[in-house]
């Protein structure tokens, strides 16, 4: 019998798997060439697993510092061929306080 804290431990485990997986897509995404990759979800899909992998503190830069959201964003688009959004920071907001958690990125992971 599963108790609620197992249950509980499961799906942390799960998530942990999904964002492991979410952060090696976005280190290959952006060791792509620019316009070399398909994108057939949203511009806003993007920045969303750009900013989870971000939050990770996995990515680096050329250098072995820690990618800023800037930097991964400029090679993600580059690498799907797509003009980076105006505010990157506004879309973050967007994301974090919209009221259905639903879409989100890391769900289609699990």
């Amino acid at each position: 019998m599963n108790t609620e804290f197992e249950q509980q431990r499961q799906r942390m485990e799960r998530r942990q798997k999904a964002l492991a997986l979410l952060v090696a897509d976005v280190r290959h995404l952006v060791a792509q060439p620019p316009a070399s990759v398909e994108w057939k979800r949203t511009k806003t899909d993007l920045v969303e697993m750009i900013y989870l992998a971000w939050g990770t503190y996995e990515l680096t830069d050329p250098y072995g510092r820690p990618a800023t959201q800037i930097w991964l964003a400029k090679r993600a688009f580059s690498a799907v061929g797509l003009a980076l959004p105006r505010s990157i920071y506004n879309v973050i907001w967007k994301i974090n306080n919209r009221l259905n958690d639903h879409r989100t990125v890391l769900r289609s992971y699990l």
